[in-house]
């Protein structure tokens, strides 16, 4: 399973979602500002058509007892990055993270600095 952040525009938040790797059935979501997964017992069925998702990281099912907490961060120039902090790894959406592994953001983050 992975975590999925939306980032369809509209009035109400956008939340990460626990999806399938076909995105077809949630399994659970944290609540945008919240770092608490929230599981179901059973998948709900989950129709993407007309919104938008940005892959956030893998989720291990096993290692339940982890905290993953989803932090957006702006940037220098305003631009949004959402960060993943668990107890084991972090990730970052910006493209510094996917060249180097590591990034200015995910060190604001673990700081405690920026959350939204």
């Amino acid at each position: 399973m992975k975590l999925y952040r939306e980032t369809t525009s509209w009035t109400t938040p956008n939340h990460t979602y626990l999806l399938n790797d076909s995105k077809q059935y949630m399994h659970g979501y944290i609540k945008l500002g919240s770092a608490d997964v929230q599981l179901f017992k059973a998948p709900i069925r989950f129709d993407t058509r007309g919104r938008t998702f940005q892959f956030v990281s893998e989720y291990n099912q096993d290692a339940a007892e982890s905290t993953v907490a989803v932090v957006t961060v702006t940037g220098s120039k305003g631009d949004k990055y959402y960060v993943t902090l668990d107890d084991s790894a972090a990730s970052c959406s910006c493209t510094g993270f996917k060249y180097r592994g590591e990034c200015k953001h995910i060190a604001l983050a673990r700081e405690g600095l920026i959350y939204v």
